[in-house]
């Protein structure tokens, strides 16, 4: 029997270039692909796949929650292998507490999508050794991780209003242009700006903005 394979994955180069690759290879089969995190339990419960080759990042949401939800429902026992183009802490460690059955970059695919594919049937992990890197740096540096808690934790207390101005400091605006690029007052800015300052324990915005380009807190999803 071939191992049976679906692909979660919203960009179409990427989800044929892993058709092409899979079918020139005797004994696997993809049997459905998915898009959208919403996709992936309709997918499973229709094809039975052994193994699900997931983009951590959809562009309707997150692949990682979408495989959360898919194992907290117990409706799957298919393997997963997580892939991305991008990492960083927040990925890495949702990946990790989500439960990985192996983790790709997408620069090694066409080289290690059957080891990994191969691994997990057997209940094993294979890791890019890009990704493997990632974790061994990240586990070594405990003040990193800690900072980042820290940072999730002060833009999870902000209100809407206040993120949406935290997302325009890195662009160096000043108050009178991030007053008009929200369409909102100036008075109200500076309150922002005071509430974002006193969350993140900063003199100032760029000191912020900084913690937030560093961790890339505002960018998953």
């Amino acid at each position: 029997m071939p191992t049976r394979i679906a692909i979660v994955e919203d960009d179409a180069f990427v989800v044929d270039a892993l058709r092409q690759l899979i079918a020139r290879v005797p004994g696997y089969e993809v049997v459905g692909q998915a898009s959208a995190p919403r996709e992936v339990a309709p997918l499973v419960a229709a094809h039975f796949p052994d193994v699900l080759l997931v983009d951590v990042r959809l562009r309707e949401g997150s692949g990682i929650a979408a495989v959360e939800a898919l194992r907290r429902s117990a409706a799957s026992r298919a393997r997963v292998v997580f892939m991305t183009a991008q990492l960083d802490d927040r990925i890495v460690r949702d990946a990790l507490e989500a439960g990985l059955d192996g983790f790709l970059h997408k620069s090694d695919l066409s080289d290690r999508w059957q080891d990994a594919v191969d691994a997990a049937v057997r209940g094993e992990v294979v890791l890019s050794p890009i990704v493997g890197a990632f974790i061994a740096r990240q586990s070594a540096n405990p003040h990193r991780l800690a900072e980042r808690r820290r940072v999730e934790a002060a833009v999870a207390s902000l209100s809407d209003a206040d993120r949406a101005v935290l997302r325009l400091l890195p662009e160096g605006l000043t108050i009178p242009d991030l007053a008009r690029a929200l369409h909102a007052g100036q008075t109200g800015v500076k309150q922002s700006l005071g509430r974002i300052q006193a969350a993140f324990g900063v003199e100032n915005r760029m000191q912020a903005a900084s913690l937030v380009v560093r961790h890339g807190v505002l960018d998953a999803g």
